[in-house]
């Protein structure tokens, strides 16, 4: 038989308040049953210690609602054959609702009946204390403190757009499902568990929704992940060809419809849950909606869920091993600015250029036109330039640094502009970055209505010198074998100092080096498609004005004169841009150009 001690072990010692969960109490009786003789001998030997003890003990036995229904009947039924025992009384803590759901699983109840279960509760349960329901201005209280407390704690710096953002979240969904003490204190220990791995690499107010989709929208949350491109935007190539019609609204809301179900939110949900996403994300919001327009909103914020750099935070719940901390690019860029050394600079440099779009991103946010020493953060990056891949598509990062170089450069004062690129080591690929400041600062110009002419800058005239030298470096060689990192520059230099290109041109002419039809060959301009993998470049067109300046159009009339007999009769203008099929153009262009009018 079953010591006494092990008996009362589920309910505690005796002469008190005693809480159990009621998982242990089944558990605990059970073990009882089994190891004594016979039920009445046990309760024989409890009365007896009951009245031994003559003082009144309340067992309190929660979670109730948590037994599956055969586990609910024998609760009941332990307390029922117990209940007459001296001096002791039960305290049930249930949630009524999900407490009848139960007993209407079971073949005592039956679910035919919901009012059998109600019924069969009342003979068990003889004195009610129903948990009075929290009011709306207690459960809004109760959370104001609770964020107010969150963003004391990590530092969180409260604006009136944090509480507006927050404020639109909570009345317009999460009021209704923040309706218990338990429902709210679950939602924060979610938050306060993660946040401080984040803190001050994520949005605050986006951090607090995405950690209640975590708890209360488990399936929401995780698919979230799987549609991460149409959420942030991710261009996606195959939409190249219906960017300029009408989005098919229909599709999105079944899209979306599809994805609710899927993750099991209720019906009478969905469209709060909806308002959630549609403050995270716009391009949702949008898709949610019944504009027949593609998406046009303003560009994702940093921190925000909804910018691509960011949004793995929200999932990884810190910074991604791939990733670069804001504080660290902050270290970083205060470490170039000052320029000088530091691990932080070290380490954005190592990262560059596999991550050079995310690390020009957050520089660009903290970079200030006005900022003292922004000339050696444009040094800076004229001489990372070099290391950026060029990618031929709407992401290159190439295209990215001359932007951000750009609207540095245009800016500066002329003796600035002249300092920076004096203290630049004038390689060809440096001097592409440039060129690409200094032509942006020219139309710049142009549109104010300052251009002297025939009075180029300073900045031009070391430019064109600069360029000059490259050209003058690269001896006899042939334009046609001139590489891609230096041919670019020719360009530039035309259109700054065309006079200086002339003499160029016409001493190598003059010296046989090469043919006026290899040099006008590569003069012939190419086009690369976007977002194609190892693009082939194609023919496109020669600029005849350019080809005056530069060579003079009668003297390449007389040099191809006697070839021009010879080129092929199909040459299709998107051709490869191969030596053959731009000597070929050129004879086309000039064959055309020379015949008869009414030939033509």
């Amino acid at each position: 038989m079953a010591d006494l001690g092990d008996a009362i072990a589920p309910f505690g010692s005796l002469g008190g308040l005693v809480g159990v969960d009621a998982s242990g109490v089944i558990g605990g009786v059970s073990s009882l049953v089994r190891g004594a003789s016979s039920v009445e001998t046990v309760k024989g030997q409890v009365e007896a210690e009951l009245q031994k003890a003559n003082r009144p003990i309340l067992v309190i036995i929660d979670d109730v609602d948590r037994l599956d229904p055969s586990e609910l009947l024998m609760l009941f039924k332990l307390i029922r054959l117990a209940g007459r025992l001296r001096n002791v009384y039960y305290l049930l803590a249930y949630d009524e609702d999900t407490l009848i759901d139960a007993l209407g699983r079971t073949g005592l109840i039956g679910d035919d009946s919901p009012r059998r279960a109600i019924d069969y509760l009342e003979k068990i349960v003889q004195i009610r204390l129903d948990v009075p329901p929290l009011r709306a201005e207690q459960i809004s209280s109760w959370v104001d403190e609770e964020v107010q407390t969150l963003a004391a704690r990590h530092d969180v710096e409260q604006t009136s757009e944090f509480e507006a953002r927050f404020s639109r979240a909570y009345f317009g969904h999460l009021r209704h499902r923040l309706v218990t003490p338990r429902a709210i204190k679950r939602y924060f220990a979610q938050v306060d568990a993660f946040l401080g791995q984040v803190r001050g690499e994520v949005d605050f107010v986006d951090f607090l929704i995405i950690s209640w989709l975590r708890a209360s929208e488990p399936l929401v949350y995780r698919g979230l992940i799987q549609h991460r491109s149409r959420l942030v935007g991710e261009f996606d190539w195959t939409l190249l060809g219906s960017l300029d019609r009408k989005r098919d609204v229909q599709a999105d809301h079944d899209f979306w419809r599809r994805f609710f179900a899927h993750a099991r939110v209720d019906e009478a949900r969905v469209d709060g849950v909806a308002d959630l996403l549609g403050l995270l994300f716009p391009r949702f919001s949008h898709e949610w909606s019944d504009s027949l327009h593609s998406f046009s909103g303003p560009k994702a914020v940093a921190g925000r869920i909804s910018n691509a750099d960011y949004f793995d935070r929200f999932f990884a719940v810190g910074v991604p091993a791939e990733d670069l901390s804001d504080l660290l690019v902050e270290a970083a860029s205060g470490q170039i600015l000052d320029g000088r050394s530091g691990a932080e600079r070290a380490r954005l440099e190592d990262a560059w250029p596999e991550r050079a779009t995310l690390i020009m991103t957050k520089l660009e946010r903290g970079w200030r036109q006005d900022e003292p020493r922004i000339l050696a953060g444009l040094t800076w990056l004229a001489t990372q330039f070099p290391r950026l891949p060029e990618r031929y598509d709407l992401a290159d990062p190439r295209k990215q640094a001359q932007w951000f170089g750009r609207d540095i450069y245009v800016n500066l004062s002329d003796q600035d502009a002249l300092t920076f690129l004096s203290a630049l080591r004038p390689d060809p690929q440096v001097l592409q970055f440039c060129s690409f400041l200094v032509e942006s600062a020219i139309r710049k110009r142009e549109e104010e209505s300052r251009l002297v002419e025939g009075l180029p800058l300073p900045t031009e005239i070391w430019l064109a010198e600069s360029i000059e030298r490259v050209f003058i470096g690269e001896g006899a060689t042939n334009p046609l074998d001139y590489s891609d990192d230096v041919w670019p520059l020719f360009w530039t230099w035309a259109r700054i100092d065309a006079a200086a290109v002339n003499r160029w041109a016409a001493g190598h002419l003059d010296a046989g080096h090469w043919p006026s039809l290899d040099l006008v060959a590569r003069m012939v301009t190419t086009a690369i498609p976007l977002g194609v993998p190892n693009p082939v470049p194609r023919l496109s067109d020669l600029d005849l004005e350019l080809v005056d300046r530069v060579v003079g159009l009668e003297r390449v009339d007389s040099d191809v004169s006697g070839q021009i007999g010879g080129i092929p009769k199909s040459l299709p203008r998107d051709a490869p841009a191969t030596p053959e099929n731009r000597r070929n153009y050129v004879l086309d262009v000039f064959h055309a150009r020379n015949r008869p009018s009414n030939d033509r």
